[in-house]
């Protein structure tokens, strides 16, 4: 990520685009985000996790995508799949269509014991599952994963070889590239070009 976003900019930005109404949303869904990912190990870029979600929001905006679903599915989309966050906590504080968006947005879902809230296993998706329900589910669902794998793949250079850059540019293409073409072009065209140029090294 070259442009540094903290929270003042952030939240800045968020008022510049319009969505003043949302804030008390967007603030919940950034908190959840931030606090979600605090045990998480860094990203192989050495950067601490929480940077990843508020990037993937940030470049929403760039997109033009300035509403609170989109922000909050940004700021949230990894929270699912690799936080503790019981159903009910981000039911109760998001609702239940972002929860479900949300699922939509994640490979894994956590199983709790119902008893205590400890976390059992996962339901893991396979890959045609996974892809088949983000490319039949809301449009931003779609342009956040689309958004979420560009930032994915400007920064695999960091610390990825490139047999493993080469697998997430083929399953880019394979998965992503055919439901965001339908969607949106210039998240499209991006994408295609991140492909392009990891598989020509």
């Amino acid at each position: 990520m070259t442009q540094v976003i903290n929270r003042t900019s952030f939240f800045e930005r968020v008022q510049k685009c319009g969505l003043r109404d949302s804030l008390p949303d967007i603030q919940v869904a950034y908190w959840l985000a931030k606090e979600g990912h605090r045990v998480q190990a860094p990203r192989d870029s050495g950067e601490r996790y929480f940077e990843h979600p508020r990037e993937v929001a940030w470049l929403l905006l760039d997109y033009g995508y300035n509403s609170r679903k989109a922000v909050v599915l940004g700021l949230t989309h990894d929270v699912v799949e690799d936080t503790y966050a019981l159903r009910e906590v981000i039911v109760r504080l998001l609702g239940q269509e972002t929860f479900d968006e949300l699922c939509l947005l994640s490979k894994q879902i956590p199983i709790f014991d119902p008893a205590n809230g400890r976390l059992l296993d996962y339901n893991v998706k396979t890959k045609p599952e996974y892809y088949g329900a983000i490319a039949r589910g809301p449009l931003e669902v779609k342009v956040t994963k689309g958004v979420d794998r560009i930032c994915n793949m400007r920064s695999m250079g960091e610390g990825w070889p490139i047999d493993r850059q080469k697998a997430k540019a083929e399953e880019t293409r394979e998965f992503i590239l055919p439901f965001m073409w339908d969607t949106d072009e210039r998240i499209a065209e991006e994408l295609g070009r991140l492909v392009t140029n990891i598989l020509a090294q």
